[in-house]
């Protein structure tokens, strides 16, 4: 948790902006922040591609808590293909859909940030998730744009 001090005009933004686009200010606050540090000119290209990295490794994580994993060790490729593992794992319990289904929405979001992010890292992690083919056909059908690997 942090705190800063904000002037009264930009509060009243946040506010409107808030309640045009129907999410809460603090979640709002963090997207702007997020993509304005992804874009920021004053940092350096290593600083901007950490940054970002970091950003997506938390979505990983917050998807990872939705299935009761509260700590894990791998890297961003292991984190995405364990949440993909998960999502298949969980489909089969039907007191359990809402929860998948944001899961796998969750899914869908963290690959187009990481095809923002790195187009070779989006690449491997296509290829990689050839395992769960249902998943993946659902990813293409939603973004029919993207080359099937």
């Amino acid at each position: 948790m942090a705190s800063f001090n904000i002037d009264e005009k930009v509060l009243g933004t946040i506010e409107t902006l808030s309640k045009q686009k129907g999410l809460s200010k603090s979640v709002l606050v963090e997207q702007m922040i997020t993509v304005g540090l992804r874009n920021a000119v004053e940092l350096t290209a290593a600083q901007r591609y950490h940054f970002a990295r970091c950003v997506i490794s938390n979505r990983c994580l917050d998807s990872l808590r939705l299935s009761g994993i509260l700590m894990f060790e791998g890297g961003l490729s292991e984190q995405f293909m364990l949440i993909c593992a998960l999502e298949y794992d969980l489909r089969a319990k039907k007191n359990r859909q809402i929860r998948n289904g944001i899961v796998k929405m969750s899914i869908f979001e963290i690959l187009e940030d990481i095809k923002a992010f790195d187009m070779d890292l989006f690449n491997k992690t296509l290829l990689e998730m050839n395992r769960f083919k249902k998943l993946k056909a659902e990813y293409l059908a939603l973004y029919p744009n993207i080359e099937k690997s």
